[in-house]
């Protein structure tokens, strides 16, 4: 073409401008959205994101923090790429939460051990928007959660992922580091009916229909592990699932309760130290990388931690996470058992207060036995 010189086995650039005017160094897509600051009718443009994760950070509001500075994003305009923000003095930060599917398309190696299996390859990260929370300074005390109305963002990229073996699961559960699959008791299948019909098949919060090849979701209001139902010694199990208990919700609504509720265990702590130690060892930024757990995958039908590339394509990061899967574990096992808090803390598992009961402790356990 006219930009590009052929010469001596050499390509040359020789078009107008320069290329890498074309690349943003805070957005890693193409298509960015500009943040533009309203305060004292300014209009200026104070920063941007990437479209990936704008639904998360410039979410109608969100708290968006630039330079010390908290703004408060009062429109985002989706199909114009434009946050628009103001100054804000308000006591708390936003939180937001997504539910993050992963199809792998393409495995381009992979390993298993006794305790462990690695891969890495292609995937496609689907991820919805759920909802926010307003989280008050200091006291990181929950003032309100709500709703993200903005579609799902789709995603193919590079990614690893580790997966514990059915014998490692066998042998955490029956040390009691992870939780065995829930049995709700011999009249959930009835119960569960009887909540859809009182309820006239829609959803207790947004009020949808049921559509008539897919079912909502019955949820328990108080955990059903709470009860501590144990098969065959106890009939814990008819509290638990009485009708009083009981809402119907739709998918949607379901997985914001989900996260509402949701306690992070062992297999989130290891997770999160995976997530602390990959970009030390990497030499990249924590941003580059996104964690997801689930605890059972669709991939590998087993518990599993998946590093996933946040750039389109992939640069090549988690190729260098397959070939330094031992070094990780390690490093992470060191890190959990030298960090000095007692229960858990950013730095090594996660957040007290969204750790369940003794993750930190199981997690060291975890650690202990995959290394």
């Amino acid at each position: 073409g006219e930009e590009f010189h052929a010469s001596g086995g050499v390509i040359r650039w020789v078009g107008e401008g320069y290329p890498a005017a074309q690349v943003s160094l805070r957005a890693g897509s193409a298509d960015p959205v500009l943040i533009i600051d309203l305060t004292d009718g300014r209009g200026q443009v104070i920063g941007q994101v990437d479209r990936p994760s704008a639904p998360l950070l410039v979410h109608e509001g969100a708290v968006y923090l630039h330079e010390g500075n908290a703004y408060l994003v009062e429109r985002l305009d989706w199909e114009a790429g434009q946050a628009f923000v103001r100054e804000t003095g308000v006591d708390y930060y936003t939180e937001a939460s997504a539910a993050t599917t992963i199809q792998v398309l393409e495995v381009h190696e992979t390993q298993e051990e006794a305790w462990t299996g690695r891969a890495h390859g292609v995937v496609r990260v689907v991820t919805e928007p759920l909802g926010y929370r307003q989280v008050k300074r200091y006291s990181h005390e929950t003032l309100g959660w709500h709703d993200i109305l903005l579609p799902p963002q789709e995603m193919t990229t590079t990614a690893f992922w580790l997966w514990l073996t059915p014998a490692a699961v066998r042998r955490l559960e029956q040390e009691g580091v992870l939780l065995p699959p829930l049995d709700y008791g011999p009249n959930w299948a009835e119960q569960r009916e009887k909540a859809r019909a009182r309820d006239g098949y829609r959803c207790r919060r947004c009020g949808a229909p049921e559509l008539p090849d897919r079912q909502h979701h019955v949820h328990h209001i108080r955990p059903f592990r709470e009860f501590g139902y144990v098969p065959g010694e106890n009939e814990a199990y008819r509290e638990a699932n009485a009708l009083e208990n009981l809402i119907t919700l739709c998918p949607r609504c379901h997985r914001r309760a989900e996260v509402i509720q949701r306690r992070r265990g062992a297999l989130s702590g290891l997770a999160h130290a995976l997530h602390q130690m990959a970009p030390l060892h990497l030499m990249c930024d924590p941003r580059d990388l996104t964690v997801v757990v689930e605890a059972r995958s669709g991939q590998t039908g087993l518990p599993t931690i998946t590093l996933y590339e946040r750039v389109p394509g992939g640069i090549g990061l988690s190729a260098g996470l397959y070939e330094r899967a031992e070094v990780l574990l390690a490093a992470a096992y060191d890190l959990v058992r030298r960090c000095p808090c007692a229960e858990g803390c950013p730095a090594c598992v996660g957040p007290t207060g969204e750790l369940a009961p003794g993750a930190k402790a199981h997690t060291r356990r975890l650690l202990e036995i995959l290394c």
